[in-house]
């Protein structure tokens, strides 16, 4: 049986520690994104806890055999998590072509830096227009839409405003139709949680007339709509988890501000 001041002794609490402390970085710092990682987690947490607990009651009972098979098992476990479990598997792509043109179909923009914004789940990422006027981008193959939204302040999506949600075409090729923005009304405001608790105001979907948007930090919104309704009455809806709250607004002049009330389910 090791004593306590040999090198067994302290490689075996090594093993132990560093399965246990792996096992913990992987479960609370890493984004495990199948099963098969939450697995070498676990058997991570075992091994390096089995690793320890058998160390000691070895130590009580003189049984080194039992100390080095349990030691193999951890190193064991460590290097196939490190080589297989934390290694995110490959994952299938598809690429997808977004055409940017206007309402007459001539490509505009072309060359322009930052001018749309992709997002997809998890992915988001800012692109540049090639001389064609198109972005190309692969995403997750398992991906059913993408949200585009448009960064350039002078034009925005036809109907839509300056963001809008599309389905993954099957052919890969998305037609992006662009207008003017000088041919939109803005509604703007602010959304108002009435519990008076404190709330993370940024990202709030707002909708108005099927065109959404998202709430800054500071809980404003700015919708785009088409400039015959500047002077028309505005149905307005916020929804953020089980807060939502609606309001009819006269026009597009005036602020218009929205009340979210908590519906428990």
């Amino acid at each position: 049986m090791p004593s306590q001041t040999s090198p067994k002794f302290y490689l075996s609490i090594l093993i132990g520690l560093l399965a246990i402390g792996l096992g913990f970085y992987g479960a609370f710092f890493l984004q495990i994104k199948n099963n098969i990682q939450w697995i070498f987690i676990a058997l991570l947490l075992i091994a390096g806890i089995a690793c320890l607990s058998v160390l000691w009651i070895g130590r009580m009972q003189s049984k080194d055999k039992v100390i080095n098979a349990t030691n193999a098992f951890a190193v064991f476990v460590f290097l196939c998590t490190l080589i297989f479990g934390l290694i995110s598997p490959p994952t299938e792509e598809s690429s997808l072509k977004i055409q940017v043109k206007d309402w007459q179909g001539t490509s505009v923009l072309a060359n322009e830096k930052q001018v749309i914004k992709v997002s997809s789940g998890k992915f988001s990422k800012i692109y540049d227009l090639n001389s064609e006027s198109e972005v190309l981008l692969t995403f997750m193959k398992d991906a059913d839409n993408v949200e585009i939204e448009v960064l350039n302040y002078d034009w925005q999506i036809d109907k839509k405003g300056k963001s809008a949600i599309y389905p993954i075409p099957e052919n890969e090729i998305l037609n992006l139709v662009l207008v003017p923005a000088k041919e939109r009304c803005c509604l703007y405001g602010r959304v108002i949680f009435d519990d008076n608790q404190t709330h993370d105001l940024a990202n709030i979907t707002v909708q108005a007339e099927g065109i959404s948007t998202k709430t800054q930090a500071d809980g404003s919104y700015r919708l785009e709509l088409p400039l015959e309704m500047q002077l028309q009455t505005v149905s307005v809806y916020a929804k953020n988890g089980n807060y939502s709250g609606n309001i009819c607004c006269c026009n597009t002049i005036s602020p218009c501000d929205i009340l979210l009330t908590q519906h428990l389910k």
